[in-house]
């Protein structure tokens, strides 16, 4: 598995002169192709960067001793703590293609 961070594109691809929004879609749509190379030759990617939906993975634990509070309103809670990893990954799929992004 291979997780390509959003933040990190830059240094990566440069700095994309464009404002704010345009320069954000063509920032994930890099990373996106990134992941699909990445994909096609059998590696895992784990994408994080800054979109339209908020995912909340629930891990049933923090692990530390500092109080947590989920978010109060998100797109999608994984209940990691209680499926597996390829169920979570379908409920995420099935997001994705409701909101026409995958």
């Amino acid at each position: 598995m291979h997780v390509l961070d959003g933040d990190e594109q830059h240094t990566l691809f440069g700095t994309d002169p464009a404002p704010g929004r345009v320069r954000r879609a063509a920032d994930v749509q890099r990373v996106g192709l990134v992941a699909e190379v990445l994909a096609l030759n059998g590696v895992l990617a784990l994408v994080a960067a800054t979109t339209c939906l908020e995912v909340h993975v629930a891990t049933g634990s923090d692990g530390a001793d500092d109080p947590y509070a989920a978010p109060a309103r998100c797109d999608l809670t994984l209940p990691a703590y209680r499926q597996s990893a390829e169920e979570s990954v379908t409920e995420l799929m099935n997001l994705l293609k409701r909101r026409e992004l995958a």
